[in-house]
C-alpha cells in the first residue's frame, strides 16, 4: 500500500541521513571526545533507559497479547458475543410465537455482549494506568544517573588537583574546561533520557 511504501522510504531516508551525520561527526570530533561520548555517556543513557522501560514493555505487551488471544472469536470480530440462534443460522427467526420473544432474545444478546466487553475495557484501562508509571520511574532513574555522573566528575576534578605532575597552569585550565564540557554533556544525556521516558506510555500503547 501507499502508507507502507511511504513508511519504508522514510525509514531508509532516516538511516541514510543518520549515517552521513555520524561520518561528519567522526571527521570533526577528536578521538578523546568521541571516546568519552561513545563509552561512558552512551552506557549511562542506555542503562537508565533499559532499566526504566524494558520491564514495562515486556509485562504490558504480554498482557495485551494475552487479552487479544483470549478474546478472539467470530463473534468478537463482528462486535457480538459469537452466539447465534438456530433460526439466524438457517436464515430465519425461530421465535415465531411473537415479537416479545424476539425482543427478549435481542436484549439477552445485548446484555451478554456488554458483560463480555466490560472486563476487556477494564483490563485495557489497567494497562494504560500501569504504563504511565514508566514516566516517574524514568525520572527517578535519570536523576540517579545524573547524580552518578556528577559524582564521577567531582572525583575526577579532585584527582586532577591531587596529581603532583599537573603543575602547568595552561594544562590545568585545559583539563578544567574539558571536565566542564564532559559534565555538561552528561547532564544533557540524562535530560534526554528523561525526555525519552515521557513517550513510553504512548510507545506501549502502540506495541
Amino acid at each position: 500500500t501507499a502508507a507502507a511504501t511511504r513508511g519504508t522510504f522514510l525509514s531508509i531516508a532516516l538511516r541514510v541521513t543518520s549515517f552521513f551525520l555520524s561520518q561528519l561527526t567522526f571527521r570533526f570530533v577528536s578521538a578523546a571526545a568521541l571516546g568519552k561520548a561513545c563509552i561512558p555517556l552512551e552506557l549511562l543513557l542506555s542503562t537508565s533507559l533499559f532499566v526504566g522501560r524494558e520491564g514495562f514493555r515486556l509485562a504490558l505487551t504480554k498482557e495485551i497479547g494475552d487479552d487479544d488471544d483470549g478474546g478472539v472469536g467470530i463473534g468478537n470480530r463482528n462486535g457480538d458475543d459469537g452466539t447465534k440462534d438456530i433460526g439466524e443460522v438457517n436464515g430465519h427467526d425461530t421465535n415465531t410465537d411473537g415479537d416479545d420473544l424476539g425482543t427478549k432474545s435481542d436484549e439477552k444478546r445485548i446484555i451478554r455482549r456488554r458483560n463480555k466487553q466490560q472486563p476487556q475495557q477494564q483490563q485495557q484501562q489497567k494497562v494504560i494506568n500501569v504504563s504511565w508509571l514508566s514516566v516517574p520511574t524514568g525520572a527517578i532513574l535519570s536523576l540517579l544517573a545524573l547524580l552518578t555522573h556528577l559524582g564521577q566528575c567531582n572525583n575526577n576534578h579532585l584527582d586532577s588537583h591531587d596529581d603532583p605532575n599537573n603543575d602547568d597552569t595552561t594544562q590545568s585550565m585545559s583539563n578544567e574546561y574539558a571536565l566542564l564540557d564532559y559534565k555538561i554533556a552528561g547532564i544533557l544525556y540524562c535530560l534526554s533520557s528523561f525526555i525519552e521516558s515521557l513517550s513510553e506510555p504512548l510507545v506501549i500503547r502502540c506495541l
